[in-house]
């Protein structure tokens, strides 16, 4: 079974999307920020938000998983060679 990449030009558009909603977050609050804004900074007419997202939380959930997902990469990534990982002789400062 193959996974499924996502079109280059929606990567994009999520992409802008995900830029200007961090953007205007440095401004005032989500609560604040209104679809209008989002879709006028990035460019892009509500349509094409509405063809990603139901509402801008939703936005905001994905920024927030990517995050997460890029979390635990990293933190993994030491440890993909070994078959077997000894957590008592991982040094306390790696976790921090």
């Amino acid at each position: 079974m193959s996974i499924q990449h996502p079109d280059r030009r929606v990567k994009r558009t999520k992409e802008k999307f995900r830029e200007i909603l961090l953007s205007l977050m440095e401004e005032k609050s989500l609560r604040d920020i209104t679809i209008t804004e989002i879709v006028k900074g990035a460019d892009f007419n509500r349509g094409t938000f509405y063809a990603h997202y139901e509402k801008k939380e939703d936005l905001l959930d994905e920024i927030i998983e990517d995050m997460f997902d890029k979390m635990t990469e990293a933190f993994r990534k030491p440890y993909l060679h070994l078959s077997v990982i000894d957590f008592n002789e991982i040094p306390s400062n790696s976790i921090i």
